[in-house]
């Protein structure tokens, strides 16, 4: 499971790539939703729940939002605490997947 602005989604389908030795593993069972607003690996961008995006980052996340419920299904679940600054509602339409 990883968790995308509170949106938790079963990700098992990608073990592969969410498992321990996937490219991904260090989103498995964390919410990686700053990390994937600014494109990056970086660990301290992990699980963080106080943070300000911009216009272009939060396209970015509504195109990774898209892509993670054509990918992997609508989210099983949400994460409701600690809260995001930000809800779905909040994002643009995405410009692309």
């Amino acid at each position: 499971f990883t968790s995308l602005l509170g949106r938790v989604y079963d990700v098992s389908s990608a073990a592969d790539m969410f498992g321990p030795e996937g490219c991904y593993a260090l989103w498995a069972g964390h919410d990686c939703t700053v990390s994937l607003a600014f494109m990056s690996f970086d660990k301290d961008l992990i699980d963080l729940f106080q943070y300000e995006v911009d216009d272009k980052r939060k396209t970015t996340l509504a195109e990774w939002i898209l892509y993670f419920d054509i990918k992997y299904g609508k989210p099983v679940g949400t994460l409701r605490y600690p809260p995001h600054p930000l809800s779905v509602d909040d994002l643009p339409s995405p410009a692309r997947i």
